[in-house]
């Protein structure tokens, strides 16, 4: 009898562990809707950003916000640069770079690129990892920015996805340190 409320109970935290997780990703599964990927390649302790905004949602979007910028980065006002129908702007109080429409917007279901600016800041898990678009209806979608180090270089790790990777770990280590606490109690009552 022991044994099989101990199944149960096992069972149950499982459950209990995949619904909180659900619910944990769904933010992120949101943010997919909306993609803001940088490239950027290193030139004599410069780097050089081109970004580009990916908008999958149903609805156009007017603006794109990295919301991490550095602030009172002075290469970065004067290099912003903004495809036709666009405007870039940098509030170097606020460490924001606003990537904005003029006289086009980020449709539903198209990839706008030719945004780009200088820094002396790598992007990392303090600089340059997330994002904020604002749609037509006034609607938000937040994300986390993919950044890749030069032409088809290697993607530099994002902080969320390295804190995912060890609340998944830390919850298995407790996990199995469970178990095996109740396989030691379960042989103890035998």
């Amino acid at each position: 009898m022991q044994r099989f409320t101990t199944t149960r109970r096992i069972r149950n935290h499982l459950i209990l562990g995949t619904i909180l997780c659900a619910s944990w990703f769904s933010p992120q599964a949101a943010a997919a809707l909306v993609d803001l990927n940088l490239i950027v390649t290193p030139s004599g302790g410069v780097f050089q950003y081109n970004a580009t905004v990916t908008n999958n949602s149903m609805v156009d979007l007017t603006l794109v916000s990295i919301v991490d910028a550095p602030k009172a980065e002075p290469l970065i006002g004067t290099s912003l640069k903004a495809p036709a129908g666009f405007i870039a702007l940098y509030d170097s109080g606020l460490g924001i770079i606003d990537f904005l429409e003029a006289s086009s917007v980020f449709a539903a279901g198209t990839t706008v690129g030719g945004f780009s600016f200088s820094s002396a800041t790598l992007a990392g898990t303090m600089f340059f990892t997330k994002f904020e678009a604002l749609n037509v209806d006034g609607g938000t979608f937040l994300g986390t920015i993919t950044t890749q180090v030069g032409p088809g270089g290697a993607s530099v790790p994002d902080s969320a996805s390295t804190v995912t990777l060890a609340s998944f770990a830390i919850a298995f280590l407790a996990l199995a340190r469970r178990l095996s606490r109740s396989r030691e109690t379960q042989s103890e009552t035998i």
